[in-house]
């Protein structure tokens, strides 16, 4: 079984580790950085004596001791190596004086409980070679020892001459340091886990609450929210979101439920219509008269294709909500005829109106399905139809604007109430007693809602303009081809 570390302890042992490998990192700088400066200060003095005059004095002329020929570099001066080992052996450190051809000349003894790596001849060679300032020098020895090679000049040849100290002094202060920086690292550690744990809890503490409020919505709780601290942070932010989300899917239920119970209630009334009349007829209430029995049977019709009516609209509005089931026959279609049927269809079926259509002389080609345009502009003109009075004027025009087909449906209706306007397009949305049906109705309250589903699928807008007894405009508008 996998163990899983809360997000807080996660988040501060990392934050723990990241500290201590930064910390890490610096106290090996720092480290290297001394070591190099007590070795560099271990052979300062020693240097610093080697170039003096005691050890490289005026060079004697050439050829002395040889007329022409050149000076012994197999021998030194035996009388002046000595005067080097004793000007520069003390406590701590060691000389020897060597060829460069890798023979002794002298040495101290100071060191020889810690015996020194002795040179090879290649290092013998080329410290002899390296110019009267040069220095080559290396760490050996169990106990750390400095050996530094030196060129020298004597009477009869040029040697090499060995230096070398003890890092005792300098290894003992390494060790110290390294006990500092050992302490220091546990203290890091500990202090950040610590004070670490606390700060992180603080910082995640919202992102608890957030959590528990997505518990209480996942209950049922739809009122459930987070405290926003106002901050304009992430988890700030995240508080925002899980809000908004929350509000709206209050609201989303809040719509289904009134569109489940709005459903149910216009079903309720054909299927209770429906059970009466089948019920008079089991009786035998038409009493053997034909006449009856059609007028009952009709009766019976009307109610099964109003119920067939709405269960079409809920149908077509449960396929707007997902685009994938709800599909477009996309292709180039000219509004000007659709818009002229849809007139003369609304003028034969409102014969006590008069229906008019304004259209353009060049052709308005739109990108969609003309069944379901047709389906919007039928809704609309339907919707003028049932609230238009007797007498009134309903008119249809197309025109184009802004790179956009523009059609309106304008009726001499009672208008449409401001506080209305804004959920006229919800699903069984009816406005005052003006506009219900009972002034010229028999919808469902979803006609609205369809046009503006098949509009919104065919990247377009649909609004409404109305002011009470002074009719109502329905304007769609939809991109050009």
């Amino acid at each position: 079984m996998k163990l899983r570390l809360p997000l807080r302890w996660r988040l501060n042992l990392f934050s723990a580790g990241l500290l201590a490998g930064i910390y890490l990192l610096l106290a090996i700088l720092l480290y290297s950085s001394v070591d190099r400066l007590l070795l560099d200060n271990a052979g300062s003095y020693a240097r610093q004596l080697a170039r003096a005059d005691l050890v490289h004095p005026e060079p004697p002329p050439r050829g002395g001791r040889g007329g022409k020929g050149q000076p012994d570099d197999a021998q030194l001066d035996s009388r002046r190596a000595d005067e080097i080992v004793r000007a520069l052996a003390g406590p701590g450190s060691s000389v020897v004086v060597w060829t460069r051809a890798g023979e002794v000349i002298t040495s101290s003894s100071a060191l020889d409980a810690n015996p020194t790596r002795p040179p090879t001849q290649s290092e013998l060679a080329q410290a002899a070679n390296l110019p009267a300032d040069g220095v080559y020098q290396y760490v050996s020895g169990s106990q750390r020892t400095l050996s530094q090679l030196l060129p020298i000049e004597a009477t009869n040849g040029r040697g090499v001459l060995q230096i070398n100290t003890s890092l005792a002094p300098a290894d003992t202060l390494l060790g110290q340091l390294r006990l500092l920086l050992a302490a220091g690292l546990l203290v890091a550690v500990l202090c950040a886990l610590l004070f670490g744990l606390p700060l992180v809890r603080a910082a995640l503490r919202p992102l608890d609450r957030v959590a528990a409020a997505a518990d209480r919505l996942a209950t049922g709780d739809l009122k459930s929210r987070v405290a926003e601290s106002g901050q304009h942070d992430e988890i700030g932010r995240l508080a925002g979101s899980f809000n908004h989300m929350a509000g709206e899917l209050e609201q989303s239920f809040d719509r289904q439920r009134r569109f489940v119970a709005d459903a149910s209630h216009e079903l309720k009334t054909p299927l209770t219509a429906l059970e009466g009349e089948v019920e008079m007829m089991l009786l035998g209430a038409d009493g053997g008269n034909p006449a009856t029995r059609q007028r009952l049977l009709l009766s019976m019709e009307r109610e099964i294709g109003r119920m067939a009516r709405l269960v079409s609209d809920l149908l077509t509005l449960s396929r707007s909500d997902d685009p994938r089931s709800y599909p477009l026959r996309q292709q180039q279609c000219d509004l000007r005829p659709l818009v002229g049927e849809v007139g003369e269809q609304l003028a034969h079926a409102a014969s006590q109106h008069t229906v008019a259509c304004d259209l353009p002389t060049q052709p308005v080609v739109v990108s969609g399905d003309p069944d379901r345009l047709r389906q919007v502009l039928l809704n609309l003109g339907d919707n003028a139809r049932k609230f238009t009075p007797a007498g009134g004027h309903i008119r249809l025009s197309l025109c184009v604007a802004e790179q956009q087909a523009v059609v309106s449906v304008c009726d001499d209706g009672p208008g449409i109430a401001a506080a209305d306007q804004p959920h006229i397009f919800e699903r069984f949305y009816r406005a005052d007693s003006a506009r219900t049906r009972g002034a010229g109705g028999g919808g469902a309250g979803l006609g609205l809602a369809i046009a503006q589903a098949i509009v919104l699928a065919h990247r377009g807008t649909i609004s409404i303009a109305s002011n009470p007894s002074q009719g109502a405009t329905f304007t769609v508008r939809l991109p050009l081809a």
